[in-house]
């Protein structure tokens, strides 16, 4: 199993870090570009370095062979070796160059006398290497920053190609042949989103005493992904890109083992076409810091946001996507703190038929959402923590951004037919038929407007008859208009007409396709700080 030590990689110089808020003050770690680490008298390092071999692991048994160092029962064993392992031996026993150790599970405190220890550099190729998935239409690549955010290279601490791109088929870059990526009921997902997943683990130990435990993650996220319906269109459900464990990483006296999922999650219905698109730029941190007296204390924070757009709306949607990527690391194989980053975009499309705005009203909502939280294998469920912490699973959800993206209007296809009497003497009265239904009639030496939305585009056939003339004559006379863009065979949008009592006409008249309006993105830039204070003790 290849190994990837991050002595040089990831043990980065550790930094004043403030996590909560309150006034409870900094997480303050010395300065230093290399994992310090005193052991205890009685514990012991098996090193990585091949002098030693790992026959076997257990939850409760190590088995090792070669330049094993002296050992005795009460001792603690830090094991670099695999995934790792810190145990306290209770039993042992030794045939030639091979140890059979019984154990339990031990402490950091109880192998460290100083630890210090902090994990803040973006995990790309160099941790993950190349990801595929078997879905058609996604395609993962890795680059060097995200599109828009060039400027950000404080944030990458050295590293390359730390950006995850993933691809849903598009025009000009269609993935496996496929020009999106259909979830099925006729949802389709095009575009691209870019991740960068930067996880947190901070450890200090003094004196044998812990100061401070912090899992986070640094999250940025950009891109632009495109949900379309075509017409009537369904799906709940997820689809799971990737999901795959790496090999073991050592980091000074720490190992832990890496592991990635990524998947689309995805709530949608529409009952007529519908496209909509998230263009997101945020990032910020989520972060739980655990420390003596005050317990597990959250906090979130955003550094930006960008904005979207609406491209058409012909019916009532709802729809939630989120493409959530979680990173955990599986601390000696006891504790998993984990982190995700989840884009998410929100749209709705409602029906409006009120005659004075007919159509369908659409917005785009934005958000990165983050979750930190401790997972715990069954070996330490009813042991002793590993860092007289209550490490019991832990969860703590964050929405980092949340913003309106967009919202646009599209009016559905209308038209109003005014008909009024334009005589001198104000008494006839107009019977209307559209397309052969008989709208109603005018009132007598009056006005009428009959609205009709929706209406399809293109041809129809107004029929007007003089049902009554009045008592000053055999003719009728009276103003015909229509509106909204539709227009009279004679390429105008109004007439005057003379009709005998009784008599009728027919006006042929052409509705357009009618203009949306405008897409109106968020005007306000996101809050910098959004830290809803949270607590456990």
């Amino acid at each position: 199993m290849k190994r990837l030590t991050f002595l040089k990689l990831a043990i980065l110089p550790l930094v004043v870090y403030g996590c909560g808020g309150g006034g409870d003050g900094a997480l303050n770690l010395p300065a230093t570009n290399r994992s310090d680490y005193t052991l205890q008298p009685d514990a012991r390092l098996i090193p990585n370095d091949g002098s030693v071999v790992l026959v076997s692991q257990t939850d409760s048994t190590l088995v090792l062979r070669g330049g094993v160092p002296t050992l005795a029962v009460g001792q603690v064993v830090v094991s670099l070796l695999g995934v790792g392992a810190l145990r306290r031996i209770t039993a042992l026993s030794q045939a030639g160059d091979t140890w059979t150790l019984t154990t339990t599970p031990a402490r950091l405190t109880d192998a460290f006398s100083l630890l210090q220890f902090e994990q803040n550099r973006p995990w790309g190729r160099e941790v993950f290497g190349d990801l595929a998935t078997s879905e058609k239409g996604v395609g993962f690549r890795w680059v060097e920053t995200i599109p828009g955010a060039e400027n950000e290279q404080s944030e990458l601490n050295g590293a390359t190609q730390s950006t995850l791109a993933i691809d849903f088929g598009q025009s000009g870059r269609d993935v496996d042949g496929e020009s999106g990526f259909s979830l099925g009921g006729g949802i389709t997902l095009t575009g691209t989103a870019f991740l960068r997943i930067t996880p947190m683990l901070i450890i200090d130990i003094s004196g044998a005493t812990l100061n401070a435990f912090a899992v986070g993650i640094f999250p940025r996220a950009g891109g632009s992904v495109t949900i379309t319906a075509a017409g009537s269109a369904s799906y709940n459900g997820e689809r799971v890109l990737v999901s795959r464990t790496f090999p073991p990483i050592e980091a000074g006296p720490v190992v832990f083992v890496p592991s990635l999922e990524i998947k689309v999650v995805a709530a949608a219905s529409a009952d007529a076409e519908v496209s909509v698109t998230g263009s997101v730029s945020a990032g910020g941190a989520a972060t739980a810091t655990w420390r003596p007296g005050q317990g597990w204390r959250t906090h979130a924070r955003v550094s930006s946001s960008k904005s979207g757009g609406i491209q058409t709306a012909k019916g009532a949607m709802a729809a939630e996507l989120k493409i959530i990527a979680e990173v955990k690391f599986m601390v000696y194989g006891l504790v998993g703190p984990y982190a995700s980053l989840s884009p998410r975009i929100n749209a709705d499309a409602t029906v409006n038929l009120a005659e004075d705005s007919c159509g369908v009203d659409a917005r785009v909502r934005g958000a990165l959402d983050g979750e930190v939280g401790i997972r715990v294998s069954g070996l330490l469920r009813d042991l002793a923590s590993l860092v007289d912490v209550d490490l019991s699973d832990i969860s703590y959800p964050f929405t980092i951004a949340e913003a309106v993206l967009a919202e646009r209007s599209f009016p559905f296809p209308s038209v109003a037919i005014v008909v009024s009497d334009n005589g001198p003497d104000q008494d006839d009265v107009f019977t209307v038929s559209l397309d052969g239904v008989n709208l109603g009639s005018t009132p007598k030496g009056g006005s009428r407007s009959f609205k009709r939305c929706p209406i399809t585009v293109g041809a129809h056939t107004l029929q007007i008859t003089a049902t009554d003339a009045g008592d000053a004559g055999d003719y009728a006379t009276l103003a015909v208009g229509v509106s909204n863009g539709a227009t009279l065979d004679d390429g105008n949008n109004n007439r005057s007409i003379r009709l005998d009592r009784g008599g009728s006409i027919t006006l042929p008249f052409t509705v357009p396709e009618p203009v949306p309006g405008r897409s109106y993105p968020a005007p306000l830039p996101l809050p910098r700080d959004m830290t809803p204070e949270r607590q456990r003790s």
